[in-house]
């Protein structure tokens, strides 16, 4: 029998949901006006409200939502942490506890929860979401305002959950409280801890030996099933005279603590613990993670050299500002991509920089022998050429006929225009 068709999501009753915070964020503003929620379930759920923005604005403009959702960056406000008093969640500076648990607060932890009944029948049902980045808290909130109306992936309804530790978009701790003698705490047998599963299997990694330096620069660790394979141990043992080259070619020493690399068993398991896939992926609990496969040998290097780079700071260093006239805040940019943000938060402009040189700089004189670049092929192109034979090359390739004017390449901006 052919399955039947599904039809259309019904929707729970219309209801008014008040996303608030502690002062202006406009990035945050955005970002949940952009997320899944606003862009694919409001169209579906008629007659719901999405109110979004400071809690000045949303208790004025609703004095009865049905859901609210206190929002706020670490480290979180007082407000917040007057939330989790009486439940199993302990606020530091740079950490947090649930559970007896504890959590270093990276670029996108996030700490969600509610509590386990409202104060009176009549409340919201109210959510505390904490992070450090719009993104993580937007994708937190989504989580939660699907799971209100149930809405799951093809019409499913998604577990119901009271609390969540994101550390990434791949490991999160979710699960629902109990309470017994009025004491509050995660209840294990509704918990679902990749956090957790991550951990215990780092733990069973161990080092394998490398050679070429003391104290040693790099460590690999693999299961110990994985860390006899001769391929693997081979590798390892090469890594020593890879980062001797890598330093060499930079000009600077290793910076910061040793490099550890993680070797997962498979694919799936790099996906959940790293978050993403590749040959040599920055790890949650690694410097890189990966998958070893000797035919990839050059796929880690280029990822240890990319580490190499970051820590020296070398991929830090700018090129100089333009002059102001030609700087810009990001959104005003005309028509280029630009990849370089400066302390003030500008950018080169660089279209208008490129007209400016168009527009005012003809050609140039060059006092170089007569023989400077003979034999260069220019293709009848010299306005396009770094170099120019200036002896033997004319516009049509023959000698003894009218060379054409040499006019500057226009493609690139010089340090005429430099502050």
């Amino acid at each position: 029998m052919a399955p039947t068709p599904q039809g259309p999501l019904e929707a729970p009753p219309a209801q008014t949901i008040v996303v608030t915070w502690e002062g202006e964020d406009e990035e945050l503003a955005a970002a949940l006006r952009d997320g899944g929620f606003a862009r694919w379930a409001l169209p579906r759920l008629p007659g719901w409200r999405f109110e979004v923005g400071p809690s000045t604005e949303s208790n004025a403009a609703h004095r009865a939502p049905n859901l609210v959702l206190h929002l706020a960056r670490f480290p979180v406000d007082e407000s917040f942490r007057a939330a989790v008093r009486g439940l199993p969640i302990e606020l530091e500076g740079a950490a947090f506890t649930v559970g007896r648990v504890r959590y270093e607060i990276g670029p996108s932890t996030i700490l969600a929860f509610q509590r386990p009944t409202p104060s009176s029948p009549t409340d919201p049902a109210t959510w505390w979401v904490a992070g450090r980045n719009a993104e993580s808290i937007t994708a937190a909130v989504d989580e939660i305002l699907f799971q209100s109306v149930n809405f799951g992936r093809r019409g499913r309804p998604r577990p119901r959950f009271d609390y969540l530790v994101e550390e990434s978009s791949s490991l999160s701790r979710r699960g629902v409280w109990k309470s017994e003698g009025g004491v509050v705490e995660p209840d294990p047998t509704q918990e679902v801890d990749q956090i957790a599963e991550r951990d215990l299997a780092y733990e069973r990694l161990v080092a394998i030996p490398t050679h070429g330096s003391t104290p040693s620069r790099v460590t690999v660790w693999a299961a110990p099933e994985e860390s006899q394979r001769r391929d693997l141990r081979a590798w390892a043992n090469g890594l020593e005279a890879t980062l001797d080259e890598f330093c060499l070619r930079m000009g600077r020493p290793l910076a910061g603590a040793p490099i550890r690399i993680a070797i997962e068993s498979d694919a799936a398991a790099l996906a959940r613990h790293a978050g993403a896939l590749g040959a040599g992926v920055r790890g949650s609990r690694s410097d890189l993670a990966l998958v070893f496969d000797s035919r990839d040998a050059s796929g880690y290097r280029f990822a240890l050299a990319g580490l190499l780079l970051e820590r020296s700071g070398l991929t830090s260093d700018l090129p100089p500002a333009l002059q102001p006239n030609f700087m810009t805040a990001p959104q005003n940019l005309s028509d280029t991509v630009q990849t370089h943000s400066y302390p003030d938060g500008t950018v080169h402009d660089v279209v208008p920089a490129i007209n400016f040189l168009k527009d005012n700089i003809v050609g140039f004189f060059v006092a170089a022998p007569l023989d400077w670049g003979k034999h260069t092929q220019i293709n009848h192109m010299p306005n396009r050429q770094q170099s120019v034979d200036l002896a033997g090359n004319t516009t049509n390739g023959q000698t003894g006929k009218t060379p054409e004017r040499l006019a500057m390449n226009t493609d690139r901006p010089t340090g005429t225009l430099a502050s």
